[in-house]
């Protein structure tokens, strides 16, 4: 994906800034979220996960590095927040279709 430095620091910059409808606006209407081994489908499942993580971690990201790989985008972010072990570096690996986030996988 071309500008995938430029979208992923935008994502993350939504996510800090609590903007939950900018935030949801980075994906498509079916795209899918896979974190903590469950899936959320479509934007109402995806924005339930993500206002429940917020309010239970209180997380922040700074993306550390971005790379497309094998048609994916995958990125390294270092999260801190209310959990154990804060701040860790986590792996996300987006799918990207017509520029929006078809898939995520964060591990």
């Amino acid at each position: 994906m071309k500008n995938a430095q430029q979208v992923l620091t935008q994502f993350f910059a939504a996510s800090n800034a609590r903007d939950m409808e900018a935030y949801i606006a980075f994906f498509a209407e079916d795209a899918e979220v896979s974190d903590e081994r469950q899936t959320h489908k479509g934007h109402e499942q995806i924005r339930a996960w993500y206002e429940d993580a917020l309010e239970k971690y209180n997380c922040r990201h700074k993306l550390l590095s971005v790379e497309n790989e094998k048609g994916l985008v995958h990125a390294k972010a270092e999260v801190s927040g209310n959990f154990d072990g804060s701040p860790l570096v986590l792996d996300y690996k987006f799918g990207f279709e017509n520029n929006q986030i078809k898939s995520l996988k964060i591990y």
